[in-house]
């Protein structure tokens, strides 16, 4: 290719005497060639224009938005006004932000330009417009199809583009006549027929084109010379790499095509794809294709055999989970066969500035393609096309970089000699740095590494990620970890659609934990601390669900101190595996786990198998019938006391904790008998347990038999308001729907609950070790019975139901439970898109217990609580809500407060929660974020007890969106730890992990937080 490449530039090169003749052709063409144009005074291109019209038909021409625009047309930008009665417009929007975009025009009926106090009438008016804001289109009715056809745009475009331009020389005419048979082609905007290709031929700009046809004597091939600046539009062409390209959209000062036959500039006839066709061009290319676009100085390309070479290349693309283009810059792009391509000292960055702050480096970049077959992922085989019968086969392009260094503005901090990935999925070897100092864990330096790339796998499973932390944490030691997220596709060799998470990280520790007031300056139990968390979950014929999880950790306090997030909202981490199949209404589930961490109370099962039948209808719909059995083999295994003495002597063990282990079997059923009594619904139901323990509390055995009988009923009662309207509150009519409900019931155990171990745990292990430290810190070491977790279940009704999460809590009780539940309904949105929502949430809940001094501690009445939601606006909620009891020292919880939240703008949180019972808190809750200016962001938080302890937290940070950089400074403050720390984190704005949404600093101090910019 390289001896046939320097024949076409040899070819190419420009005599002086050629230059000289061309240019008399433009004078001439210029004084006499073209209509003339009356010229009005120029406009600010920093106004924006205002284009109004009837009708308008859209369309994309090239490089070109295109509108034909009928009845009342306008055009407005300053002072310059322009009407008439029709008009095409092209638009040609600016190639990067702030430059100015073209508007080329064609006026036509009763035109009249009013520019500054020059007035201009006429039939017809042809002129551009220029503008750096964006266009301001305005239309009764919009048609989204082309008008290239419309004699309107025949006479427009002739105008465009003079006769003249669009001829061929009369050689050209020749040969095309005897040797090149043309295809008549449909009009531009049209569609093209298959196996076609169609070349156009516009200025570029003011001046037209100059144009040349010579042979070459190679047979009967033709090079056509285009100089003066054109603009080159193909359609038609397809690489087997990239499918149809769409429209080539190609601008140079001077353009030389090389073809068999003739060619055809005006789009009129087509043209073979095997037929021969190069193109080369130089000085100030530009070449579009869909959203990409390539800048260079001299390029070369065969269109017919896919290979080519470009000079000193720029180009800018969107990239998925990219944030804005990705700039890539070559002194050589080469593509030297049908499916390889290579790009010599290459750079890309996402920076627009001539001296990109950041770049990554390559001194050779290859991007291959290969073919290969599509698998189903269940099935496992090949993917056939249902029409062709033929294997489904998608492109594998696979992107290879040679010695890589990372810049920041001209300093290489990073390199790395092979990254390799699939361009539908690029990667980076290194994916985050973050930087921070805290009194907790000293200053810290946290990086991630995607591992895929490390090792140069080829081809990693799709849709996983893997990834390598390496950390250092000056006050605590350096650290390791991995994660790993992979969707799965088999199990035991059976088709079986799932994914698998796994974490784990690991530190040597040589620092103190602090974990809270009255918890800091704890030794840790083990020098050499760790986590690994795994969970994965398949599903097998739709029916079928397997499950596994493992939570190892090495201490009591590791979680809490370096992964406090997860140990306080999440679900505890267990070790086990679990096999569900549901059917209809009835399912089972088969588990088994084990305890591998001897500091949190778990119960082992070895194994456990649970069967619902839960709705089944009975004698024709008289009666519904829901059972439950559980049968398995239990070992509970009670927590074991800290090391240090003193943290050990601020616990107790709780009063369900003991060593016990045996089968445990239960059987519970009710029946329900639906009635309707006018406008409420009850239903009369009995519910019955028969329930043994091999081991009890006592160490014997244990026969429970447990029932419940009573009522539920239910009345709705609604009205419709049409006539209350607001603007002010977006109120569009009132439905008010009250639902009132009871359950009376009353219920008796033969078996005190005080003897039963625990083997369903209520609480998790974050609140269970809270409670063994709230028993000896509050009560002096035994929690009274009104704040036992087992019996506030009771007195929630937690045995009321078949399905219950807790089958030891049963007991005698007598209760009656009332709701009021209301929701007043309007409708908001645009016109004709009205939807229903929830304007004012108000429920109420409580219970009244008859035998108030065996089941509620004296009290006729407690478990009181509210909810109350007003959403005054679709931005701005109003919200309260309570918990009460009416026993001494009972719980009295209530907090108000408001949440406004500006989608794209920021949010703002203000909360007061008033805490009474065994202790008391009065804490006042504000957060903030927000979008200062589009490169400034801040964010506050803060927590307030107005008790003893004061300001609780503290967060402050500052955001600076920059061209190239995330710039995130943030400081931190938490006074029962007695710490403050400053982060910094620095971060490249092609990250797809950057999130500029999440601006509020952690609450928490975790050592991995998503909650700032990282």
């Amino acid at each position: 290719m390289k001896s046939r490449l320097k024949d076409r530039l040899r070819s190419c090169r420009w005599k002086p005497w050629l230059g000289f003749c061309w240019g008399w052709c433009v004078l001439i063409s210029t004084a006499w060639g073209v209509e003339s144009q009356v010229y009005l005074a120029p406009v600010d291109a920093e106004q924006p224009i205002l284009m109004k019209a009837n009708q308008a038909q859209h369309w994309e021409e090239g490089a070109y938005q295109v509108w034909c625009l009928q009845g009342n047309c306008s055009l407005d930008q300053a002072d310059r006004k322009a009407t008439c009665n029709q008009a095409v417009i092209w638009y040609e929007k600016g190639k990067q932000p702030n430059l100015e975009s073209r508007l080329i025009v064609y006026l036509e009926g009763d035109v009249k330009i009013d520019s500054g106090g020059q007035v201009l009438t006429d039939e017809t008016w042809f002129g551009r417009y220029y503008t750096t804001q964006p266009l301001r289109p305005s239309f009764k009715q919009l048609n989204e199809n082309s008008a290239a056809g419309s004699s309107l745009y025949s006479r427009a475009l002739a105008r465009f583009l003079p006769p003249q331009q669009m001829a061929s020389g009369p050689d050209q005419q020749a040969i095309q006549q005897t040797l090149y048979q043309p295809v008549t082609v449909p009009p531009p905007g049209a569609a093209l027929p298959p196996g076609v290709i169609r070349v156009r031929a516009f200025p570029r700009g003011d001046l037209p084109y100059q144009i040349e046809s010579r042979p070459t004597g190679r047979g009967t091939e033709q090079a056509t010379i285009i100089t003066q600046g054109v603009n080159l539009l193909i359609d038609g062409v397809q690489v087997d790499e990239f499918g149809d390209l769409g429209t080539l959209d190609l601008l140079a000062d001077r353009m030389v095509i090389w073809t068999q036959g003739g060619l055809d500039l005006s789009g009129q006839t087509g043209r073979n794809p095997n037929q021969s066709f190069e193109v080369y061009l130089e000085g100030n290319i530009v070449f579009r294709q869909g959203p990409r676009v390539v800048y260079a100085k001299r390029m070369y390309y065969d269109i017919t055999n896919r290979s080519g070479i470009i000079l000193d290349a720029e180009l800018l693309s969107p990239a998925t989970d990219v944030n804005g283009l990705v700039r890539i810059k070559a002194d050589v792009i080469q593509q030297v066969s049908q499916n390889r391509f290579l790009a010599k000292r290459a750079w890309f960055t996402t920076s627009l500035l001539s001296r990109p702050k950041y770049r990554w480096q390559a001194g050779e970049i290859e991007l291959v393609d290969q073919q290969q077959n599509v698998f189903d992922p269940v099935t496992g085989l090949p993917v056939v096309d249902p029409e062709s019968g033929q294997p489904v086969v998608e492109s594998n392009r696979r992107i290879t970089m040679r010695n890589n260094f990372l810049f920041l503005s001209e300093v290489p901090i990073f390199y790395w000699p092979v990254i390799s990935a699939r361009l539908e999925d690029p990667g980076l070897i290194l994916e985050k740095i973050a930087i921070r100092n805290d009194d907790l864990f000293g200053t810290q330096v946290l990086t991630t590494f995607n591992m895929y790339e490390l090792l140069g796998v080829q081809e990693p499973p799709a849709g996983s990620r893997w990834l390598l932390n390496l950390d250092y944490l000056s006050d605590r030691g350096p650290a390791v970890g991995t994660e790993l997220t992979m969707p799965t596709t088999q199990l035991f060799g059976m088709p079986a659609p799932g994914g698998l998470f796994l974490d784990a990280w690991a530190i040597r520790d040589t620092g103190f934990d602090n974990l809270g007031l009255g918890r800091q300056m704890i030794a840790p139990e083990e020098e050499y601390r760790y986590r690994i968390f795994e969970q994965s979950r398949q599903y097998l014929n739709n029916e079928y669900r397997f499950t596994t999880e493992v939570g190892l950790q090495s201490d009591r306090n590791f979680l809490e101190q370096y992964f406090e997030p997860e140990f306080d909202n999440n679900k505890d981490q267990e070790t086990g595996l679990e096999l569900w199949k549901a059917t209809e209404n009835r399912a089972w589930s088969l588990s088994a786990n084990v305890q591998v961490n001897d500091f949190y109370t778990q119960t082992q099962w070895l194994p456990r198998f649970d069967y619902f039948w839960l709705g089944e209808s009975l004698f024709n719909d008289t009666f519904t019938a829901h059972s439950r059995l559980s049968v398995g083999y239990a070992d509970l295994s009670p927590a074991t006391f800290p090391q240090d003495p003193v943290q050990a002597a601020a616990e107790t063990a709780l009063p369900w904790e003991a060593d016990a282990e045996g089968g445990r079997y239960i059987l519970r059923s009710e029946l329900d008998y639906p009635l309707q009594a006018g406008p409420v619904k009850m239903v009369p139901y009995v519910l019955g347990e028969a329930a043994h323990w091999d081991e009890d509390l006592t160490g014997g055995s244990l026969d429970r038999l447990y029932y419940q009988a009573g009522v539920r009923a239910s009345l709705p009662i609604w009205a419709t308001f049409p006539e209350i309207q607001s603007d002010l509150f977006n109120v569009d009519g009132v439905a008010h729907k009250i639902s009132l409900e009871t359950d009376a019931y009353f219920a008796e155990a033969n078996e005190d609950l005080n003897n039963l171990p625990l083997y369903d745990n209520l609480d998790d292990d974050a609140t269970e070790r809270f409670r063994r430290r709230f028993a000896v810190s509050t009560f002096g070491g035994m929690t009274p019975i009104q704040f036992d977790e087992r019996f506030y279940g009771v007195r929630s009704g937690l045995a009321s139901s078949v399905s219950s999460s807790a089958l030891e809590i049963a007991e005698d009780l007598t209760a009656v439970r009332m709701g009021l539940h209301q929701r007043w309904q309007t409708k908001r949105g645009y016109p004709g898109q009205k939807r229903i929502i929830d304007w004012i949430v108000f429920d109420i809940d409580g219970v009244f217990f008859p035998e108030a001094d065996r089941d509620n501690f004296g009290e006729s009445f407690g478990l009181l609580t509210y909810d109350f939601r007003w959403h005054v606006g679709d931005r701005l909620t109003l919200f309260s809500d309570g918990a009460f009891d009416f026993f001494d020292t009972g719980q009295e919880v209530v907090s108000v407060g408001m949440n406004l939240d500006r989608i794209g703008d920021g949010n703002l949180l203000l909360e007061f929660s008033s805490l009474g019972g065994p202790f008391n808190r009065e804490i006042l809750t504000g957060a903030y974020s927000y979008r200062m200016t589009e490169k400034w962001a801040s964010s506050y938080s803060l927590q307030i007890d107005f008790g003893n302890d004061g300001l609780v937290t503290h967060t402050v940070g500052l955001v600076r969106i920059g061209e190239s950089f995330i710039v995130s400074l943030g400081y931190n403050f938490n006074n029962s730890k007695d710490t403050s720390g400053v982060t910094l984190l620095v971060e490249p704005r092609f990250s797809k992990r950057s999130n500029l949404s999440s601006l509020v600093p952690p609450k928490s101090n975790p050592l991995r937080s998503t909650s700032t910019i990282e």
